[in-house]
């Protein structure tokens, strides 16, 4: 398996790949996904534009809100700043914000289109990798509150998704790598057919196939109600790679992640006395420039219990994390604090 530098990857041709995804839930949501060139002018002449300033999008004439990228701006007063955008510009039930930017701007503006008038149309244009496989597709919407991670949210899926992967050719490796991992997660958890191979496609069918897998899960979950089948697969390495990102600020959610993967497959095994694999997942995590040293980063159990206790999985104090004893066989196992203990005490062994 290999996946080359988005700089190196050759764009396929339009037949290759769908370029319009249609995904419905039971009457509630309709939405698309759309594979082609984000040109601003295009678009109605009623949209106001929420971009993240590293962009550099064409001229044009819409108003446009600068707004970074970062888990900074998922806070109330991220959400606020985008509410008072929308207010000063009289934004109303036939507006549309496009939101354009990393996985962090979607959420908010996603969450501030769901509550401003109780609902305005919004267009999400995701320009990393992560965003257009994970942010951009299935409806959360989201912002951090009480240092924890997503605590405040709404289920309110972008009426449009761009997919333009020419914003990938000046993501650094490292950003472009972080999305890998969500991909990478998806297939382990979800598709034993073509763990193998799914790699070996050039980077619109790799968005397109992981768009496809996540699809599959979330349409029979939208709302996250299915106890061990239904969108909590998707949460495979985030019990511990939301507690990792929240002690290691500087790591990335992807990185975060992967690392998590690694570290919640081997307390399963502990947990469980069975192979999961692990071998499998590892080489190819580090075939695509992610570390997999979770070791490194679990050395304070009581801080890392702390943060897993906080996440939205955890039901009176027993916890969950999603695992796989081999590809495609993904499955929600239990677990509770003390089993972290014992698990980070035999690292140190």
């Amino acid at each position: 398996m290999r996946a080359s530098s988005p700089r190196h990857q050759k764009r396929s041709p339009a037949p290759s790949v769908e370029s319009h995804i249609k995904f419905f839930c039971s009457q509630v949501f309709e939405g698309s996904i759309e594979f082609l060139a984000f040109k601003p002018e295009l678009y109605p002449a009623n949209s106001l534009i929420i971009c993240d300033p590293i962009i550099q999008l064409p001229s044009h004439p819409l108003p446009t809100l600068p707004l970074e990228s970062k888990e900074a701006t998922k806070s109330l007063s991220g959400l606020q700043t985008i509410l008072q955008f929308l207010a000063d510009y009289q934004a109303d039930r036939e507006t549309t914000v496009i939101a354009v930017g990393g996985g962090s701007l979607l959420d908010v503006v996603g969450l501030a289109a769901s509550i401003y008038m109780r609902g305005i149309s919004w267009w999400a244009v995701p320009t990393t990798l992560l965003a257009m496989v994970d942010a951009s597709v299935g409806g959360k919407t989201g912002l951090n509150f009480n240092n924890v991670k997503n605590l405040i949210g709404s289920f309110y899926p972008a009426n449009k998704t761009i997919i333009d992967s020419s914003f990938l050719a000046t993501l650094p490796s490292s950003r472009y790598c972080e999305g890998l991992a969500e991909i990478i997660k998806m297939a382990w958890i979800l598709d034993a057919e073509k763990w193998q191979t799914f790699l070996n496609q050039d980077i619109d069918q790799l968005i397109a196939y992981a768009i496809k897998l996540k699809l599959g899960i979330v349409s029979r979950d939208w709302f996250e109600k299915l106890e061990d089948t239904g969108r909590i697969l998707l949460n495979a390495g985030h019990t511990f790679g939301h507690a990792i990102e929240r002690l290691y600020p500087e790591i990335s959610h992807g990185q975060a992640v992967a690392l998590g993967l690694i570290a919640e497959h081997e307390l399963a095994e502990m947990l469980t006395q069975s192979s999961h694999s692990i071998a499998q997942l590892k080489e190819t995590l580090e075939r695509v420039g992610l570390k997999t040293n979770y070791q490194d980063y679990l050395k304070n159990s009581e801080q890392l219990i702390a943060y897993i206790l906080k996440d939205k999985k955890t039901y009176k104090h027993i916890l969950q994390m999603v695992v796989a004893t081999a590809p495609g066989q993904g499955y929600c196992l239990k677990f509770t604090a003390e089993d972290i203990r014992v698990f980070v005490s035999n690292l140190r062994s």
